[in-house]
């Protein structure tokens, strides 16, 4: 075997090597995807939905990886404000975890797909989620989703204008979060605003008071002020103006700064956005969410999520929600912003080693890939070289054969030639013998091939009788392939005489016999001939005279 052979098999061995660890690497990579994407959450979700989405065909994921795809993508795209039009993706992961009886995972995809019904408008069967996530919830004991799903229950019947039911699961959030041993004035805020929109004003107030009670109990003036307000509020729509005065001078009592502006701020976005007033509930929230207190900027960041989420604008909903998430779980856990700074910090500088060791991966899997593409470049130029020589080779021997056949073809053409030439001799004579026998043919003297100088000097007028012109005509017409019929058919405004004139010029009657024929002088014939030519003829080119169109014709 020749050693260019084997060299060439061994690079075809490293070239399909190459490729298998290639391909090796690609089915991997999803699955390093999910499981950084996995451990990012939930303190880094902007690096978990980058991980999910470079996850270019999830479809070809197991099905346990497609489940925790579903979930974290519905989960990622909730909290960053990402539009949700369907609940298919996190239907998977309620289909699998179901199956499997992982209850844990089961419970998480059953709140979550009614969230993504709920984002997306579709907000009744948002509720049929939010019934079955309370029924597993209450089986698993688990308080924290209790709260946190009765309280997405009821922010789904106020979107459904059925206070009554929104109230009955605002009280049950409140219940469930007073079982964790939370201090929840946002709660007991929700309640009474529930039922102020149920225009039950003094549950309203009973519920506001137990909010002033625990502003007094934490000595938190901007609450106190806020709420003294809303008091204010209530106690004047209920025409109790004494007391509406009352509240509204311990709010401004309170209002101890500039700062404190956000509280009434705050206060009248909730009234506008109760009145379905969007433009002027926004304008008094985003003063509201400028406030530093963190306990006015969480309530505010939760009507703006209302807010966004009642005009459909579901990317500020959920940064809004977002916003609002953060400030409860730092009045929950009483971590300070130096810490919550520190550990962001941490997790974002966890999260650029990740993306560090992503790019290197995928730098190492361009140069195997660039190397898996030279290697293909260079088997093809090779291949693309071979053919080329032997085509070159194969153009070479045809150009051979085409120049022998083309000579062969020269010879027989020169033959046929030579031939026809004969034949047109032959035909010449025949047409010279058949031209002599006519009777007109010893009236011309181009026919008869009378003597030269007789033919220059003339001999008068050559008078043809019509039975001469007859037998001119049929014998111009036979002889030449029916020129008289194909003249009359081509250029129907020839007359006889017209047709008789060209006969003559086609068996070549020189201009001394036409002139004695016509009784016209041989100016008068070129004159006749150049009329002819154009008018009756159409023939426009001046470089062919009639005489050569006819022949040719």
């Amino acid at each position: 075997m020749h050693p260019f052979s084997n060299h060439l098999s061994m690079k075809k061995i490293i070239f399909i090597l190459l490729v298998f660890n290639a391909v090796s690497c690609q089915r991997e990579r999803p699955e390093i995807l999910l499981q950084q994407a996995k451990g990012c959450y939930p303190r880094n979700l902007d690096s978990t939905y980058l991980f999910l989405k470079k996850i270019e065909k999830p479809e070809k994921l197991t099905e346990e990886q497609q489940a925790r795809y579903g979930l974290l993508m519905t989960q990622c795209q909730y909290y960053n404000g990402i539009r949700i039009t369907s609940d298919s993706l996190v239907r998977v992961s309620v289909d699998y975890y179901h199956t499997t009886g992982d209850t844990a995972k089961f419970l998480q995809s059953l709140f979550y797909t009614g969230l993504a019904n709920a984002v997306s408008g579709n907000v009744d069967r948002a509720l049929l989620f939010y019934r079955k996530t309370d029924s597993v919830a209450s089986i698993l004991r688990d308080t924290l989703m209790l709260c946190q799903n009765s309280r997405r229950t009821s922010f789904a019947y106020r979107y459904l204008n059925k206070n009554d039911s929104a109230i009955t699961w605002h009280l049950k959030a409140l219940e469930y979060y007073q079982q964790l041993k939370y201090t929840g004035w946002i709660f007991l805020w929700e309640v009474a605003t529930a039922y102020e929109m149920n225009e039950d004003y003094d549950r309203s107030l009973a519920y506001f008071e137990k909010v002033k009670e625990m502003a007094l109990l934490y000595q938190n003036n901007d609450l106190f002020s806020s709420v003294c307000h809303e008091m204010s509020r209530i106690y004047e729509k209920q025409q109790e103006f004494g007391k509406a005065l009352e509240y509204a001078s311990l709010a401004l009592k309170y209002r101890n700064n500039r700062k404190d502006a956000a509280v009434y701020n705050l206060s009248k976005g909730k009234t506008f956005l109760e009145m379905r007033q969007g433009d002027s509930a926004r304008h008094y929230l985003m003063r509201a969410v400028q406030n530093p207190n963190r306990y006015v900027a969480t309530e505010a960041y939760l009507y703006l999520s209302d807010l966004d989420h009642m005009e459909k604008n579901n990317e500020k909903a959920y940064y809004s929600f977002l916003n609002y998430r953060s400030g409860l779980d730092d009045a929950k856990s009483g971590i300070s912003a130096k810490i919550m700074q520190e550990r962001y910090q941490d997790e974002k500088l966890k999260n650029e080693n990740n993306e560090l060791k992503l790019a290197k991966r995928e730098r190492e899997i361009y140069v195997l890939v660039l190397c898996v593409v030279l290697l293909v470049i260079f088997v093809l130029a090779y291949g693309y070289y071979t053919f080329e020589k032997r085509r070159k080779h194969e153009q070479k021997e045809q150009e051979l054969k085409d120049k022998t056949l083309l000579v062969e073809k020269e010879n027989l053409i020169l033959k046929q030639e030579r031939e026809l030439s004969q034949l047109r001799e032959k035909a010449a004579g025949l047409r010279e013998t058949l031209f002599r026998k006519m009777s007109v043919s010893r009236k011309i003297p181009s026919l008869d091939h009378i003597d030269k100088d007789m033919e220059e000097n003339g001999q008068g007028k050559i008078a043809l009788t019509e039975q001469d012109w007859t037998e001119l005509t049929q014998t111009v017409d036979s002889m030449y392939g029916g020129f008289v019929v194909r003249l009359k058919e081509q250029f129907t405004e020839l007359n006889i005489s017209d047709i008789r004139f060209c006969c003559l010029v086609k068996i070549n009657i020189n201009m001394q016999d036409l002139s004695d024929i016509y009784c016209i002088s041989k100016a008068g014939i070129t004159k006749k001939k150049m009329r002819l030519k154009k008018d009756k003829l159409n023939v426009r080119n001046e470089h062919v005279s009639l005489d050569e169109f006819l022949q040719n014709f």
